[in-house]
């Protein structure tokens, strides 16, 4: 029989018996339904994959090509089932530059899809991240909407991400880049941070 305001969302009850190691039924199998005082319990980033998610990060330079612009993307594959939440996305430079943040659905990947090893940061979670990389290599590729520019200085390293409200969501279907926005001109590291997690149903369109 069904619970008032019983939760369906698995991976809190999840969260809460791994944590306290609980054993038998859900901690919380619904909401509270009166005021009830609360004390609050540390959780940082050692604990986001009992919440879950798995977090992923790498940093990799471009070389300079003549009239190809540098450009790095990452792709949520159509059905992945998972969402990426970018938390930081930051681009180095030797020379001055204006790098533009880009994103956009697509299901194509930039000429060379490159593998940099493995990504995660906590090796109780996920193999691996389910997100393609791909780069500009000289063949050319169709870039993505422009979502934000930025502008670094000679031998300067430029943020796209400063505070938490701005991070950035990629869902199945989406694809994130950064472009140097400038040709035959090399990029010290773009750098990149984010999180996954499966999608609950009730977030599924």
């Amino acid at each position: 029989m069904a619970r008032f305001n019983e939760i369906l969302a698995g991976r809190y009850n999840r969260f809460l018996q791994k944590l306290f190691q609980l054993k038998g039924g859900p901690p919380s199998a619904q909401l509270a339904s009166e005021i009830m005082p609360i004390f609050p319990f540390f959780s940082g980033r050692e604990h986001r994959y009992l919440e879950g998610w798995n977090t992923f990060g790498f940093s990799r330079g471009e070389g300079a090509i003549a009239a190809i612009t540098g450009v790095q993307r990452l792709r949520n594959p159509v059905g992945s089932n998972i969402i990426a939440i970018f938390e930081k996305i930051g681009f180095a430079t030797v020379l001055a530059a204006a790098p533009i943040l880009r994103l956009q659905s697509t299901n194509t990947d930039l000429p060379s899809v490159f593998v940099v090893g493995n990504k995660r940061y906590d090796r109780r979670g996920s193999a691996d991240s389910s997100l393609i990389t791909s780069e500009n290599s000289g063949a050319g590729g169709v870039l993505l909407q422009a979502r934000m520019l930025g502008n670094a200085g000679a031998n300067g390293f430029y943020e796209f991400i400063t505070v938490g409200i701005q991070e950035i969501p990629l869902l199945p279907g989406d694809a994130i880049e950064v472009d140097g926005n400038a040709v035959n001109q090399a990029i010290v590291g773009i750098t990149w941070l984010w999180r996954e997690r499966s999608l609950e149903d009730s977030e599924l369109t």
